[in-house]
């Protein structure tokens, strides 16, 4: 519910701030509300000690947060520097640095490891990573050429642009709390393929009503299908993937879902965009542009060939949740669960 409240004022609240204060206060406004969290949870979230003394990994976090700097940094600005030698070699640094990082952890697997590479071996929480990939990709990358089309295509400014993806924001908030009810008694595995067929409905509806006139109520319905199925989904997945692991490591598979979740929208804002790009710049004879929400000018008021290449690019996030539908029709609805021993 905490998480529907957030996505619901995200689009919003985001919007508004990048109209009145420019888009670089969608990054500072995130130092106060670092401090308040830091602050109230230092306050109110009660400490609880494990009676076994564990350590932190400390070299295990280095490794694996270099690892995921220079992946984001390499999928986001790769586009900018033309995908060149040098984008190559920040991803290339990233893949050493985890395998480095794999090493380090089979060698402490003993001693309190920062992720236990055995919980992969659960095949149910193996699928629901991947599922949650390519949902992030899929999802991630319909609201980026969303908001591309409100902007660019429409009109529409930032502000406007976030409101109209509030109802399926609204719908996943009100859906999810039913879904992670009912997870356990139909069976988590078919709530999330019904959410992930949602979700594609939804897509296959945006594709083809886009053509560069709309309103933005005629949004609404494959808004308010995406949305639930989101709300299905979310809860569920987790549910999945968490169900056969034990308490002691829960915490570990809790943070590896989310962090592979987070590199998925990386990745998935990255590919989209590149492919957008490169759809247009086809179209246009290769000409070079700075932003795809001033692409719209390239073509000189004949938006057919912008329509067509918004659509193509639809169609990656499409794949996306199509294959994230593929990994969990093989989730088993009865697994092992790990012993403890077989976790570390």
């Amino acid at each position: 519910m905490v998480g529907g409240v957030a996505a619901v004022a995200g689009p919003s609240l985001g919007g508004f701030i990048v109209s009145v204060l420019g888009w670089r206060w969608i990054f500072y406004i995130n130092v106060p509300i670092g401090v308040l969290i830091f602050i109230f949870t230092y306050l109110f979230v009660p400490e609880i000690r494990n009676s076994a003394k564990q350590q932190l990994d400390l070299m295990g976090v280095l490794l694996v947060s270099l690892s995921c700097l220079f992946l984001t940094y390499g999928l986001i600005e790769g586009q900018h520097f033309k995908w060149s030698m040098y984008i190559v070699g920040i991803l290339i640094i990233s893949v050493v640095i985890f395998i480095i990082f794999y090493v380090q952890q089979k060698l402490r697997h003993k001693r309190d490891p920062l992720i236990p590479f055995a919980l992969f071996e659960d095949r149910n929480y193996t699928l629901m990573n991947v599922v949650g990939v390519f949902f992030s990709i899929g999802v991630l990358g319909l609201m980026l050429l969303l908001s591309i089309y409100f902007q660019s295509i429409l009109g529409y400014d930032a502000f406007r642009a976030g409101l109209t993806l509030v109802p399926a924001s609204l719908i996943s908030m009100c859906v999810s709390p039913f879904a992670g009810k009912f997870s356990n008694k139909i069976g988590g595995k078919y709530l999330v393929l019904a959410g992930l067929a949602l979700t594609l409905i939804g897509m296959i509806w945006v594709i083809f009503i886009m053509n560069g006139h709309n309103y933005w109520v005629q949004f609404m319905l494959s808004m308010v299908i995406t949305g639930f199925g989101n709300g299905l989904l979310i809860s569920p997945t987790a549910a999945v993937a968490v169900k056969e692991v034990k308490d002691e490591v829960a915490g570990a598979a809790s943070g590896v879902m989310n962090t592979v979740r987070q590199l998925g929208t990386v990745g998935g804002s990255a590919a989209v965009g590149a492919l957008l790009q490169n759809r247009i710049s086809a179209m246009n004879h290769g000409s070079e542009f700075e932003s795809v929400f001033d692409i719209s000018t390239k073509f000189g008021g004949h938006l057919s060939g912008y329509l067509t290449a918004l659509r193509e690019s639809l169609l990656l996030p499409m794949a996306a949740i199509a294959l994230a539908c593929i990994a969990c029709a093989f989730v088993r609805k009865n697994a092992k669960r790990l012993s403890t021993n077989e976790i570390k």
